[in-house]
């Protein structure tokens, strides 16, 4: 799984530094390889004795993708933007599907994970 984390991550920074550029009113908007490192150390403090299938290492992933990135943004409209991203990302690299691997997370059973219901991801 080393290789899709490393493409998965690299590829998630460079969109997100090319999209979501800082702005006055989005001063948090400055993304670094520094926020590499703390999507890494973030794994890397994960018990291997509890995360022992692809899809909880993807659910871990992702938690530390949104942690790092996800939380920072200011407005709605990244947010979602940045939901896509690694919802795209989790699919092209991990070969899973996105709903299917957090359905559990679908609290109101439309069919789609949005932003509040991620906010659950190692909670359900």
């Amino acid at each position: 799984m080393l290789d899709p984390l490393v493409s998965a991550t690299l590829e998630l920074l460079q969109a997100i530094q090319t999209h979501l550029r800082p702005a006055p009113n989005k001063l948090l908007n400055i993304f670094t390889v520094r926020d590499l490192s703390q999507i890494q150390q973030g794994l890397l403090l994960a018990n291997p004795e509890t995360i022992k299938t692809q899809d909880q290492l993807v659910r871990l992933w992702c938690h530390e993708v949104l942690r790092v990135f996800h939380d920072r943004l200011a407005d709605d409209k990244d947010r979602s933007w940045c939901k896509q991203l690694v919802k795209q990302m989790t699919e092209k690299h991990f070969h899973v599907n996105f709903t299917e691997t957090f359905k559990h997370l679908d609290l109101d059973g439309n069919g789609d994970i949005d932003e509040e219901e991620l906010r659950y991801i190692f909670s359900l």
